[in-house]
């Protein structure tokens, strides 16, 4: 389905985009209103339609791919976040719909998706290996959303120029961002390093924060500490250190009470 239909089916208005740009196939859709949700879908060629409306939405979407985002409610984001989008190359639309009324209308029209496709694409791509080793380091500093996410955004165009395959490099994007924005949501400050070898993606995430008291209680999905004023942004789900487990081949945890956490993942290239 062209992106082109969806808009005259949401009866959308157009916010960043040209004609061209609504020629785009779309084959799936996402609806979803909590940040955990949108990463931990793995659709591809998918619009995401949700009523959050913040810079990291942005990031978020461009993080997963997403071929655009409709803004359902009447919701209407601020200009940053516009040319946030301008930049990244990402159309926004807008509906008057809510969420589950935009989902059905298009799932009504045939925007059913296919798991066929799923199965297509993680199975393309021939494996091919990139060379040499590569170490990236990026600061991170709690409390700061306006740069929440550029650390993982620029170590995933890194990856892109190295030539990592889709697959590995999608789930590495993921866990890193996780571990950024629990940075940016729990600690004082923090790192983000990324070992990048011929065979496997080492990210490790460390702050200077409170530190978890209990570690077994924080993997399980639901249970969260964020603040009510993170939540109203879609984070604090409680998935974030689950979401870093599903998507690495290995996690590893360590944190001391008082003093910080240091995680650290492999994705096996």
């Amino acid at each position: 389905m062209k992106l082109k239909k969806i808009k005259e089916i949401l009866q959308a208005e157009v916010l960043v985009g040209e004609e061209k740009d609504l020629e785009v196939d779309v084959t799936n859709a996402c609806g979803a209103d909590l940040i955990s949700d949108i990463l931990a879908d793995t659709k591809k060629n998918a619009v995401l339609l949700t009523g959050l409306t913040h810079r990291q939405i942005i990031q978020t979407a461009s993080m997963s791919e997403f071929a655009a985002i409709v803004f359902v409610r009447g919701k209407f984001p601020a200009q940053d976040v516009i040319e946030l989008a301008r930049e990244n190359g990402l159309p926004l639309l807008r509906t008057e719909y809510p969420l589950y009324e935009s989902c059905g209308l298009l799932y009504e029209a045939g925007l059913k998706g296919n798991e066929r496709d799923k199965k297509r694409i993680e199975k393309r791509n021939g494996e091919e290996q990139i060379t040499g080793a590569m170490r990236l380091v990026y600061d991170v500093y709690g409390g700061d959303f306006d740069r929440a996410g550029k650390a993982t955004e620029q170590a995933k165009k890194v990856l892109k120029q190295l030539g990592v395959n889709p697959s590995s490099m999608r789930r590495a994007s993921i866990a890193a961002y996780e571990a950024e924005m629990n940075i940016v949501i729990h600690a004082y400050k923090g790192k983000l390093i990324f070992n990048i070898t011929p065979s496997y993606i080492e990210i490790i995430a460390e702050d200077e924060g409170p530190g978890i008291e209990d570690v077994e209680l924080a993997m399980k999905e639901g249970f969260s500490t964020a603040p009510e004023r993170v939540r109203e942004l879609g984070f604090g789900a409680g998935m974030g250190l689950p979401n870093m487990k599903k998507f690495s081949d290995v996690f590893e945890i360590n944190s001391v009470v008082g003093k910080g956490t240091k995680v650290k993942m492999i994705v096996n290239l």
